[in-house]
Parts: structure tokens; C-alpha cells; sequence
């Protein structure tokens, strides 16, 4: 079964995926479930955010073809890590906590960072060219 493809469903496809799939990453490499959570909440933030861009733009170019839509989904998802991960690093830069535990927040939201891009992108593409039907031609 294929999806129809409106903005509404492609970003809640992407959400939900990007989701799952940075839970699945962080439990993989930390080995932790509790560790994972809480880096799959951190994760919230960014999907979050991201979700409301993706429906935004998806309605500005929902006449667009699945490439045009997974690239625009592309850099929603780029736009959103890097400034998320600026205003991050920025508070914990600014904050009065010793030197040691900055460079380990700044190091967690850089892995979340990572992490979130890479998980959306595999899933704007699962999205788009597989989940999603093809808009049909009109005559």
C-alpha cells in the first residue's frame, strides 16, 4: 500500500521514521536503552521543528516531482541540524559549567546532530520513492 502524497503525510512518514531510526542508531552505539532516550528526546527538538518546515515547504512545492520533493526534505533537514546544533553549542558555550562537561554536551549534540541528518535523509528517501505513490499524469 502507497501513501498520497500530501505535504501533511510526507512529513509525518519523515517524522516518524527519523524517530524510530535515531532510537535504533543511539541503542546501537551507546548499547543503553535509557541513553538512548534521552538522546532520541534531544532528537525531539530537531524533528520537531524540522516537521513544521516539512509540512511548510512540502505545501510550497507539493507540484514538484519525488526528487524535487526529497531534496527540499534534504535541506530542511541540513538547515535545521546546523542551527539547531549552533544555538546548542552557543548556550553551552555561554553557560558556567566546568570545561570538562562543555565538551561532552557539545560532543552529545554534535552525535544527535549527525545522527538526526543522516536518519532523515533515509527516511525522506523511503519516503519519497518508496512509500509514497507517484502523482499520476493528468491529460
Amino acid at each position: 500500500m502507497r501513501l498520497k502524497p500530501t505535504p501533511m503525510n510526507e512529513a509525518s512518514i519523515i517524522f516518524s521514521i527519523t524517530w524510530v531510526l535515531t532510537f535504533l542508531a543511539f541503542a546501537i552505539f551507546s548499547g543503553d536503552l535509557n541513553q538512548a532516550l534521552r538522546a532520541s528526546s534531544i532528537s525531539i527538538i530537531f524533528l520537531l521543528i524540522s516537521y513544521a518546515l516539512w509540512i511548510l515547504t512540502g505545501y510550497w512545492w507539493r507540484k514538484k516531482g519525488s526528487q524535487q520533493r526529497f531534496f527540499m526534505n534534504v535541506t530542511v533537514s541540513s538547515a535545521v541540524a546546523i542551527g539547531a546544533l549552533l544555538l546548542m553549542n552557543q548556550a553551552v558555550s555561554n553557560s558556567t559549567l566546568a570545561e570538562d562537561v562543555k565538551t561532552n554536551a557539545s560532543g552529545y549534540f554534535i552525535a544527535v546532530a549527525i545522527i538526526f541528518f543522516l536518519t532523515s535523509v533515509i527516511a525522506a528517501a523511503l519516503t519519497q520513492f518508496l512509500l509514497v505513490r507517484p502523482k499520476k499524469d493528468k491529460i
